[in-house]
């Protein structure tokens, strides 16, 4: 009977799966970025709280992080 640890599921088979587990990890990092920055805008937007309520540039973030949000969802498309 063959014995099954823990470090077999989690560690990679080889090269080509540790490179597209580490590119994963990288585009949703982005996109979990991307979502504090327009959290942080809109809070900034209603409360006046981290940024002193300058509203061009609440803007500014936020349509910066959707463009990153959405790039980082296609990229995560295409490495599925």
């Amino acid at each position: 009977m063959a014995r099954l640890s823990v470090s077999s599921w989690i560690r990679p088979k080889s090269k080509r799966h540790r490179m597209m587990i580490a590119s994963k990890s990288m585009v949703v990092g982005s996109m979990i970025a991307a979502g504090v920055v327009a959290a942080a805008s809109v809070m900034d937007l209603v409360f006046k709280f981290p940024f002193s309520g300058q509203i061009l540039m609440d803007v500014m973030f936020l349509i910066g992080a959707g463009l990153v949000g959405y790039m980082g969802y296609d990229a995560y498309q295409d490495l599925s």
